[in-house]
């Protein structure tokens, strides 16, 4: 199996369907880790870059959508909901809680697997218009920046320096570069005002938590934005 392929998180508290799933995703060259409640999914979540969760209805700690609703906390990958349960009520709470399709057992194996790679699909046509830096998230289609799933508040001025500055990363810009760039030739403003947007930038950042987004000043140049690995040292300013 080539190292690249997604990982499929499976929550499921039976054995044999998890089996059963595992043969099937590795059928269709997707790597699989496996969780028989709650609380060991959440924790391999933590653990690994998953790409999709197919998650059971009934576990025995807490329900499918209850856990749903606390992984789309942290995340966006797609989530595939299984249950024996057919009434419509239920599939529209799961997708109410944040689930992204769902699939009644018993099942067809080739629907599964066609749900899967359209699933797939659909996120990376999505992930095309993200950035990310460790837990913060800038989402280009939606102009929202998010830092541990939950949004920021920007302005229209501050989320288009941001991205700006994150789409080139380790690259400094001066003042008239950025304005040029971001607020356009025509603008007649003060070119400081570059200055004000970075201050209202770092401290919107770091009262949020996102201590791994740098927007540096290299003095007497201009900025550049880092994105510094979970255990680096903070950047400067």
């Amino acid at each position: 199996m080539e190292p690249q392929s997604p990982v499929v998180l499976l929550v499921d508290d039976e054995p044999g369907m998890r089996e059963l799933l595992r043969m099937y995703c590795e059928t269709a060259g997707l790597q699989t880790v496996e969780a028989g409640d709650a609380a060991a999914a959440l924790s391999l979540s933590r653990r690994h870059t998953v790409s999709m969760v197919i998650l059971d209805w009934m576990l025995p700690d807490l329900s499918g959508v209850e856990l749903c609703r606390i992984l789309r906390r942290s995340t966006d990958v797609p989530i595939l909901m299984l249950t024996a349960r057919g009434d419509v009520e239920d599939r529209v709470e799961g997708l109410h809680a944040g689930a992204d399709d769902y699939l009644s057992k018993p099942f067809d194996y080739r629907e599964l697997l066609a749900r899967l790679e359209a699933l797939l699909r659909r996120t990376d046509a999505k992930r095309s218009q993200l950035t990310r830096c460790g837990e913060a998230t800038l989402d280009e289609a939606a102009r929202a920046f998010m830092v541990r799933g939950a949004p920021l508040a920007l302005t229209r001025r501050e989320f288009d320096l941001l991205h700006f500055l994150m789409r080139h990363p380790k690259r400094v810009f001066n003042r008239e570069q950025l304005l040029d760039l971001v607020w356009g030739i025509d603008y007649l403003g003060d070119e400081r005002t570059v200055d004000t947007h970075v201050k209202s930038l770092r401290e919107k950042l770091r009262e949020a938590g996102a201590s791994q987004v740098h927007i540096e000043t290299m003095r007497g140049v201009g900025y550049l934005y880092r994105c510094e690995p979970a255990q680096g040292p903070a950047g400067g300013e």
